[in-house]
């Protein structure tokens, strides 16, 4: 059930963003795919992603302790890299589309 209602923000947001349109072209449905899929991946992530804990992190190279251990949404370093090239392409995609008047 939870991973419906994860899904259901994300679409919405598409179809409300695409109803507000004066003019439907596809660089503009592309671009409200993106901002859907990044609306809609962080709620299915909020909703479905386990809580975890890390008692060490690495930033900029330096792995350092947490004194007071991180709680949190995990998401997986693939899935994320996945959602953003994603956003990323639709976004060129979209404006390629709008670049030739489509």
């Amino acid at each position: 059930m939870n991973k419906i209602l994860g899904i259901i923000p994300g679409v919405g947001f598409f179809i409300y963003f695409t109803i507000q349109l004066e003019e439907i072209k596809i660089s503009s449905l592309l671009g409200m795919l993106a901002i859907s899929v990044a609306i809609g991946s962080v709620v299915y992530f909020f909703f479905n992603a386990p809580e975890g804990r890390r008692k060490q992190e690495t930033a900029f190279g330096v792995t350092d302790k947490y004194r007071i251990p991180v709680y949190g949404t995990v998401i997986p370093n693939k899935v994320a890299i996945f959602i953003i090239v994603a956003i990323v392409f639709s976004c060129l995609l979209g404006l390629l589309f709008h670049h030739y008047g489509y």
